[in-house]
């Protein structure tokens, strides 16, 4: 008996530690040549933005364009990406799978836009503010 809970402290130490093992992998990054750092893709704690996802979704409601940035008649699509640092800035930002060379006016306009947001609440990794890449698609069509 006395050796059976011996070995029952032993194993919950055991899932106690490979816990946070566990947490310490979720947070996973990538190093950054532009920013010369790790930026992380996967936290603990996610970044917040001031007001939530429907404050940062009117925001971007508010872009102004024109009829000569899509006049083509169909949907366009605005792959954002931008990094959220550990100050809560946003810095980086650009559009997904195209080069600087590549961005339309509807894309430069979004990037602006995305440049003017207010201070986030930064990421966490292990209780700690890391930088985060944050992507989202915006669908815009012409009205």
């Amino acid at each position: 008996m006395k050796y059976l809970i011996l070995i029952l402290c032993f194993l919950s130490s055991e899932v106690k530690q490979d816990k946070n093992v566990e947490t310490f992998f979720l947070c996973r990054s990538y190093y950054d040549q532009s920013l010369k750092r790790n930026v992380f893709t996967s936290v603990d704690e996610m970044p917040l933005c001031p007001g939530g996802m429907r404050k940062l979704s009117s925001f971007f409601d508010k872009v102004k364009y024109d009829g000569s940035f899509n006049n083509s008649g169909w949907q366009h699509e605005v792959d954002l990406n931008f990094v959220i640092d550990e100050k809560g800035c946003i810095i980086n930002a650009g559009i997904d799978k195209k080069k600087t060379e590549e961005y339309s006016k509807l894309d430069l306009e979004y990037i602006r836009a995305a440049k003017k947001m207010s201070k986030w609440k930064p990421a966490k990794c292990n209780g700690k503010a890391v930088p985060y890449k944050f992507s989202t698609t915006f669908r815009i069509t012409p009205q």
